[in-house]
């Protein structure tokens, strides 16, 4: 009998904004099963774009056929293909890999037999439509966050010392948080030339300022504390600056006042004692897997070079004077 494992997709978005259910979904495919005398091994159930197949329930499944060969079904049954995949080369290397498998993934409500090569560009269709729609949310959506912050509207989450509000006219800003906005402000005050900036950070600390050092550091530099926006043209080439919407914690005065004091100490609010090649020694992140990054210090045949790095078995490590002038 033929054997088949149910999928069921649909992003928060999706039932938000379009009502993709996965009921609905669940009674399409099984009456689809029932009617054509195929047996359900297991259904699937996931909450996730399909943008790639990186997704939680799919990447289980996944292991679970490749350790179990004899627990394979004949097919991978789903009701559309934008519930399979919405990018057309991770789509098509997939059905490959399911291939290879014996097994074979079907839409129902769009069966394509793909022993028929014009079905092909059927498929093809099919999912390029989905990620051009996929594609074009994704342009409206940066398009909007740009027109919002061209406007003076803070974006996104809020930084350390403020939070975010919606005013009554449903527009989002942020507003100052005490006592994070007075800490801050005390901050900038006491920020001279001559002042250690890993020691402004534990005093800061100590006064209930809850943040990373690398948090710190780019807090120092951010403009959004003296009212003003920085943001990036539509095509990421330029960079520029626009006044705010929102109240500020800092007078645009002393803001340019420490940036000017950051750029005369020669780095040195970066490099603080002997020690700093690996100052941000497990302050910051790896992008791979997200642990806290180590460090250490390699003898090359002119001088002594430091790299942060994660650990085995990721791999991941960076020069660390780059980091630390930037």
């Amino acid at each position: 009998m033929t054997t088949a494992i149910i999928y069921i997709r649909v992003s928060t978005d999706e039932q938000a904004q379009k009502g993709y259910f996965q009921r609905s979904q669940e009674e399409k495919l099984n009456k689809y099963c029932k009617d054509n005398h195929i047996e359900i091994a297991q259904t699937i159930f996931e909450d996730h774009s399909a943008k790639s197949f990186n997704r939680p329930a799919w990447n289980a499944m996944m292991k679970q056929l490749n350790s179990s060969k004899a627990a394979r079904p004949n097919l991978i049954l789903f009701t559309r293909w934008d519930r399979f995949s919405r990018n057309t080369a991770n789509a098509y290397y997939m059905i490959t890999q399911l291939e290879k498998m014996g097994i074979e993934p079907q839409a129902t409500d769009q069966l394509l037999d793909m022993a028929i090569p014009e079905n092909k560009v059927l498929l093809a269709m099919y999912i390029v439509t989905a990620e051009v729609e996929n594609d074009r949310r994704s342009l409206n959506i940066k398009q909007g966050i740009y027109k919002a912050k061209k406007e003076g509207r803070y974006m996104g989450r809020a930084p350390i010392g403020y939070i975010n509000i919606s005013m009554p006219d449903g527009r989002k800003t942020i507003v100052p948080r005490e006592p994070e906005a007075i800490l801050i402000r005390k901050t900038f005050e006491s920020f001279e030339e001559t002042t250690s900036v890993r020691s402004l950070y534990k005093t800061a600390l100590q006064k209930g300022l809850k943040c990373s050092l690398n948090a710190f550091f780019n807090m120092l530099q951010n403009p959004v504390y003296c009212g003003r926006i920085r943001l990036s043209s539509i095509e990421g080439k330029t960079s520029y600056e626009v006044p705010g919407v929102h109240i500020p914690i800092i007078s645009e005065e002393l803001f340019f006042q420490v940036q000017s004091r950051i750029k005369h100490r020669d780095n040195n609010y970066i490099k603080q004692n002997a020690n700093s090649e690996l100052m941000f020694k497990d302050s910051l992140h790896c992008p791979i897997c997200f642990k806290k990054l180590s460090g250490s210090g390699s003898t090359g045949r002119s001088k002594k070079y430091f790299y942060y790095h994660c650990y085995y078995p990721c791999g991941y490590r960076i020069r660390a004077d780059h980091v630390n002038e930037h």
